[in-house]
């Protein structure tokens, strides 16, 4: 079975790059039984729902109501002192798992790549967080008048993405949620007001934050039993089928990014979630030169080992993706 490369208005599909939880199948795989539609359109349920409304927080004046994350209300909010934060309030029972998995990255080191809370309030099941202005990768990719980009803009991007990721599976922590919309952009010029694809090669302007582990697991633990937990377009194989998840997802997921920074498409694009899932299990990516002309063979091979079928047969650690990718990047000089 193979993807089919034709041109598709993908809109829809990149509406949906939303984390939900369906029935996992007991036996052969249709795309009937991978689908448990609950809301209009075949989408299912986010495994936690947001609080019912926002509670108001001392000291902090709330200025815009923030897209919701999972199982989160986010606001931007100004404090006392009148700097720009972002306070995320959870349900009791998340908000727990969120600080307990901050507490173990935020060991008192600085972690290129992550974004990490600045403090906790816990009377209100919130968490500050620094406000960053640049948005999210999956914004700047969906509004950007240029839709793809060339191997050379990704390396920030593969810089910080892969470093974060290598300092949680350090920890012990999979982030099992790796995708376009959780990688945020801390723009350090001044004087830009936002990133564009344009802008990728400005290497001091920007870097990347990898944000919300709400879903977030100890490594080597087995899947939800009967459930599927993840974002189709970026689910691994091994969490489709229920095997005990491990870092080598999230490597997974970071290829699912790179592939899409760089054809301007998903890998594994279809109808609906179940489609995708089985084009997962199924089906190899298309040929990403088939998109874009300025991939060379070693970077596709990159591409198609962090996007192995078989975890075995993935990259197993975040930190072998990034020198592979940084090595082929710098085969013919510096990025540019």
């Amino acid at each position: 079975m193979n993807s089919d490369i034709d041109k598709k208005d993908t809109d829809k599909i990149l509406e949906d790059e939303l984390l939900v939880k369906t029935r996992r199948p007991s036996k052969t795989i249709k795309p009937t039984e991978m689908d448990e539609p609950s809301t209009p359109g075949g989408r299912t349920r986010p495994r936690s729902d947001p609080p019912a409304e926002f509670k108001p927080i001392p000291g902090y004046t709330i200025e815009e109501k923030l897209p919701a994350r999972s199982g989160s209300l986010v606001y931007k909010a100004r404090n006392d002192e009148g700097k720009l934060v972002v306070v995320k309030q959870f349900p009791e029972e998340s908000y727990r798992k969120e600080k307990k998995i901050q507490s173990i990255i935020n060991d008192g080191l600085e972690h290129h790549g992550l974004l990490l809370a600045e403090h906790f309030i816990d009377e209100y099941n919130t968490m500050v967080l620094p406000y960053l202005r640049g948005g999210d990768l999956w914004q700047l990719l969906k509004y950007s008048s240029k839709k793809i980009i060339t191997p050379k803009q990704t390396w920030v991007i593969v810089l910080d993405l892969l470093n974060g990721l290598q300092s949680l599976h350090e920890r012990g922590i999979v982030h099992y949620d790796v995708k376009s919309k959780n990688v945020l952009i801390d723009i350090n010029n001044p004087k830009l007001e936002k990133i564009t694809a344009e802008d990728l090669t400005s290497y001091l302007d920007y870097n990347l934050k990898l944000c919300d582990y709400e879903f977030s697991t100890h490594r080597d633990i087995p899947n939800n039993a009967g459930f599927i937990i993840g974002t189709p377009l970026y689910i691994a194989p091994e969490v489709i089928l229920g095997d005990r998840v491990d870092p080598r997802i999230d490597i997974y997921g970071a290829g699912i990014i790179l592939y899409r920074l760089l054809a301007g498409r998903y890998p594994f694009i279809g109808e609906n979630d179940a489609e995708v899932k089985l084009h997962h299990l199924e089906s190899s990516p298309p040929d990403i030169t088939l998109f874009n002309q300025y991939i060379t063979s070693g970077q596709k091979k990159v591409l198609e080992k962090a996007l192995a079928k078989k975890p075995e047969d993935r990259y197993q650690s975040a930190l072998e993706f990034k020198c592979d990718w940084l090595e082929e990047l710098t085969k013919d000089g510096l990025p540019r």
